[in-house]
């Protein structure tokens, strides 16, 4: 959940931050909301590109050059925990006050992101980490634009609109959909809310809400898939009896499942 910040006047006379960019200095802002009350924020680029500017078509080269323009004058510090990557924003308990803080939601950042930094951290006992895969709302970007340099990513499926449009959803969305949601067969489910828009006309999303829709039903998808014990991404999307189409239910093609439940 993003948290309410201020931003004290000195900031826009620091001249270390006047040595980055501006957007880059807009995203340092951004980042004071999407941390915790002890400046630690989760670090997965897709889903800080969508926290941040939810509304902009960014190119995710161009926002990790941001990112890593703030890394260079040590402003933010990276680091792991249990395979996934945060930011500690450094100083930021001594340029934002927090009357109340909140029960830490990620995990304590290590001796050498502390280093030089005034602020001590709280107990890491406190910690509650709050991983990417468990966010049950992560929004993934629209497609990029197409540009003679980066030729337009291929459509896989399109997604019916309230405005009887249709949204395309393209590999490069897929490629980002698989790395959030590992434990899901992504071509399956979006035949599936495919199959759902259509059967529901008057529950379309429009362009601007179809992403959220999209994400909602993967999330809620791949937490049951956890709860299940079904945790392993699909081998194949072929139908497991004939092995030449596309299975739509329990591994079977819509011909096999006719054919053996009559």
């Amino acid at each position: 959940m993003a948290r309410s910040r201020m931003i004290k006047p000195e900031f826009w006379q620091d001249e270390k931050l006047a040595s980055v960019s501006r957007d880059s200095r807009l995203l340092f802002v951004g980042l004071w909301n999407t941390s915790d009350d002890y400046g630690v924020t989760k670090g997965h680029p897709v889903w800080l590109r969508n926290q941040i500017f939810a509304y902009d078509d960014i190119k995710m080269d161009i926002f990790q050059g941001w990112i890593k323009e703030l890394e260079k004058i040590d402003v933010i510090r990276p680091f792991t925990h249990n395979g996934e990557k945060y930011y500690y924003i450094k100083h930021f308990c001594d340029h934002q006050k927090v009357d109340h803080p909140s029960k830490a939601r990620n995990p304590t950042p290590p001796r050498e992101c502390l280093a030089n930094d005034s602020r001590k951290f709280r107990d890491e006992t406190e910690t509650e980490t709050e991983t990417e895969t468990e966010t049950e709302e992560v929004a993934v970007s629209s497609k990029d634009s197409a540009s003679p340099q980066q030729p337009r990513s291929a459509v896989f499926i399109t997604i019916p609109l309230v405005n009887k449009s249709e949204f395309e959803i393209t590999e490069e969305h897929i490629a980002e959909f698989r790395e959030l949601y590992p434990a899901l067969d992504i071509h399956q489910q979006l035949r599936e809310i495919k199959a759902w828009n259509l059967s529901n006309p008057k529950q379309r999303k429009t362009k601007s809400g179809i992403l959220r829709h999209i994400n909602n039903w993967l999330s809620k998808s791949q937490n049951s898939a956890r709860r299940s014990g079904n945790s392993d991404p699909p081998s194949s999307n072929l139908c497991k009896h004939c092995k030449k189409r596309p299975w739509v239910k329990n591994g079977l093609c819509r011909e096999c499942w006719e054919e053996i439940n009559g």
